[in-house]
Order: structure tokens, then sequence, then C-alpha cells
């Protein structure tokens, strides 16, 4: 199974999937939006490049994404199978966040993960 976890991931290009090397799109040369935030954080075309790579190159490879909630991940992957993931940050305060979890087709997920719209997701946080 693959984990990406989005804006931490940096210049691998490949990931390894068994005994078979598993090549994604190299993301060493995409910009960074929010430096303050990630070493490595991305632009929006580049997550739109993995997004659609995701969906048309690896359907049958298991893997799961995550991002924190926004629209415009939500627009990028509103075909995908999704649940939300709420995290206790403590960085210099104490607050929860949200998170995008997107899950490959091929993956069983256990019965008490919800799966609902990215949509949804963002309806329920008040996040526009």
């Amino acid at each position: 199974m693959i984990l990406l976890t989005v804006g931490i991931l940096t210049s691998c290009q490949t990931v390894q999937k068994t005994s078979e090397p598993l090549t994604i799109p190299s993301l060493a040369n995409m910009r960074p939006t929010r430096p303050e935030l990630y070493l490595n954080a991305y632009e929006h075309d580049d997550h739109a490049t993995l997004a659609e790579f995701l969906g048309s190159n690896y359907s049958d490879v298991k893997w799961i994404v995550s991002y924190d909630v926004c629209l415009p991940v939500a627009d990028l992957y509103s075909g995908f199978r999704c649940s939300e993931q709420i995290l206790n940050y403590s960085a210099n305060t104490s607050k929860k966040g949200s998170e995008f979890v997107f899950y490959s087709n091929k993956i069983t997920l256990p019965s008490d993960i919800v799966l609902r719209t990215p949509y949804a997701i963002i309806s329920q946080s008040n996040i526009a």
C-alpha cells in the first residue's frame, strides 16, 4: 500500500509496492505555496497532477492520500472515496483540525470508517 501525506512528500520518485517499484510523478520541482507551514508545499496544478495520476494510473493499487480540508482539494478529489480525520494540533496552541483522507478503491476499509463526500465534510466544518 502507498501512503502519501501531501505537503510532506518530497522528491521521492519511486515508492516500493511489494517487489515491484511504483513510479509516481516527480514532486521535486513543485513550488512551495505555504513555506511557513511545510518545507515542501505545492501549487494547485501540482496537486491536480497528483489527483489525475492516482485516478487514471493507479486505480488498481492500494493507496491513501490525506489533505487539510479545503475547497480546492474537494474539487480535485470529489470522485474518490473520502473520510474525515479529526486531529489534535499542539505546536503553538492546542486546537483541533480536520483532514480529508482519500482511499483507492482497492482498499478494504474497516466498518467504522464513515465515507462522505468532501463537500459534505466542508459543509459540516464551515470551511469555504
